[in-house]
């Protein structure tokens, strides 16, 4: 099936920025306010201090993923904006405009199939469909953007260090506790009594800028290691780097704003991933491996950072290491969630139209809830495992077109319920650590659901409803049916209930947050910016 989407081809660089920065403010906008749509006169009246503001809808969508009819919004941006915000926007704007204009040929050359790990995670050139400034990186000059931005697709060296034990921290997974990580990764000289640290180079011009570095280099408590000529590339989440046939993706906490955060990993959510590691390497959580086999986890084994002369971690400085899966599994057709989502942003073209060749929008869509939505609803139900699965952490394996299994990665959202109290105390070392990573019903409820439904699902239906020209009522009734059927089979189904029955389910608010200038991190309450929106699966039992 082919789009019929019209061609952008046509239009500037700066008019197809434009198009998607405004599809991506309104739309996270809209479903922040749950503003109701006028269907008589195709639009969402804006409320303005004056008055109000007709914004016109080209398509209109069930699930809040609408496209707006073309015209230049930009003063109503910035009526609805902060002076913060505003500029956010204007800089993501500008950003995509770059895109736009160096990177259009390697669209065209991305939609051509289905791709492999790496060709999806650095194609997804628009970013949070949610979010009113997705592709904003305060803190990046344009150089940086064609270095290191995932986009852009290049490849750049790692620079080590040798860190002092005396001033290194470390947390690692039990079952992690002896392997030599380094050796994998580094050819170099290790020196004893130092560990041999990789740096991404950005920010080790921010580290070699910190007052308390420079205190250690000059006190040789760090050093300088020998150059690795090893070329690394940025995932979709940029601060993500991967290289073909390393055992391990490295992440680092960088000092920019990405969305909602200043990207510095905090050591309360950073040791999460150690925690999942041990979980599911217990002859309990082992058995999830043999129930869903086509469904892994790239675990994270162990994480590292500096301490300042007080002994405290420096979160600027943290690194993790994350398991890379596709050293020896192939990586063809796998492909994360929300590039899979993401049309052409020049002819309107879906990777669905690969997809739907030899199947049907319904039998596709069965077969991602079985494969993908399954798993973690079991992991949650059956295990007392929350994962936090949206978009960007959702990997999907494909074999002609179908869902076949998939990946979930980026444990820093990841929590318990008590469920994981009774089926992991007697097995896993240290089990205070649920305790500390307990997360309330009421609490997880939200969160799970927002992740996992909202963001991924609710995507995933609007995408495969527009390529295959179905309403997306009949997934979300598929869907329905799906979680009925499921619902018996659980231990825990009280998230399922909820899904099921609730009129409401709760958002992150990305536009709250933006324009309170939040740091989605360091919040003491997450669900502080979320709000209620209509609960479509359970609508859609009583029209």
């Amino acid at each position: 099936m082919s789009s019929d989407a019209p061609s952008k081809h046509s239009q500037s660089h700066l008019e197809l920025a434009r198009e998607y920065a405004q599809r991506a403010f309104f739309n996270s906008y809209l479903r922040d306010f749950n503003l109701p749509y006028e269907s008589a006169e195709k639009c969402f009246q804006i409320p303005l201090p004056t008055g109000t503001f007709p914004l016109s809808v080209e398509h209109h969508s069930l699930l809040g993923s609408h496209s707006f009819a073309a015209q230049d919004l930009s003063s109503l941006i910035h009526q609805l904006s902060t002076s913060q915000l505003a500029a956010r926007v204007e800089q993501g704007q500008r950003e995509l405009e770059l895109i736009f204009r160096e990177r259009r040929e390697a669209m065209d050359q991305l939609y051509a199939s289905l791709p492999d790990f790496l060709t999806a995670e650095q194609g997804l050139y628009l970013g949070h469909n949610f979010h009113p400034a997705p592709k904003a990186r305060s803190g990046f000059e344009l150089q940086d953007l064609r270095t290191y931005a995932p986009e852009f697709a290049n490849y750049f060296p790692l620079r080590w260090l040798h860190i002092h034990h005396d001033v290194l921290w470390e947390h690692r997974a039990q079952s992690f506790a002896d392997t030599d990580w380094v050796s994998e990764l580094y050819p170099g000289r290790q020196r004893s009594a130092y560990l041999a640290l990789p740096t991404h180079p950005w920010q080790l011009r921010r580290w070699f800028q910190h007052p308390q570095i420079q205190q250690y280099l000059q006190q040789g408590l760090i050093f300088t290691a020998d150059e690795d000529p090893a070329k690394w590339t940025a995932t979709s989440s940029l601060r993500t780097l991967y290289r073909a046939g390393a055992r391990y993706m490295l992440k680092f906490s960088m000092s920019l704003q990405l969305t909602n955060s200043l990207r510095h990993m905090q050591p309360q959510e950073i040791v999460r991933g150690m925690l999942l590691r041990d979980i599911f390497h217990t002859p309990t959580g082992q058995r999830f491996g043999q129930r869903f086999p086509q469904f892994r986890l790239m675990h994270e084994p162990a994480c590292f950072a500096l301490r300042d002369e007080f002994g405290k971690i420096m979160p600027e400085t943290m690194v993790l290491l994350r398991e890379n899966p596709f050293r020896t599994e192939d990586s063809t057709s796998c492909m994360v969630l929300a590039t899979l989502n993401q049309p052409h942003p020049l002819t309107g073209q879906s990777f669905y139209s690969h997809c739907l060749r030899e199947h049907t929008p319904d039998s596709w869509f069965d077969a991602f809830l079985t494969q993908i939505v399954k798993p973690l609803l079991v992991a949650q139900g059956d295990f007392g495992v929350l994962l936090g699965a949206h978009q960007q952490n959702l990997v999907v394996r494909l074999a002609r077109g179908l869902p076949c299994g998939g990946y979930f990665r980026d444990a820093q959202g990841t929590g318990v319920s008590k469920l994981a109290f009774e089926r992991f105390s007697t097995e896993l070392a240290a089990p205070q650590r649920l305790v500390e990573h307990h997360v309330p019903f009421a609490a997880a409820k939200d969160l799970f659901c927002y992740y996992l439904i909202v963001n991924s699902v609710f995507s995933t239906i609007s995408a495969l409803s527009r390529a295959g020209k179905v309403p997306e009522k009949n997934f979300v009734l598929q869907l329905r049916a799906f979680l009925l059927d499921l619902a018996p089979e659980l231990m825990d189904r009280q998230i399922v209930d909820h899904l099921l029955s609730s009129p409401t389910l709760k958002q992150k608010g990305n536009f709250t947050c933006s324009t309170r200038a939040l740091n989605e991190n360091t919040l003491v309450d997450p669900l502080s910016i979320y709000n209620h929106i209509p609960n479509p699966i359970a609508l859609v039992a009583h029209p």
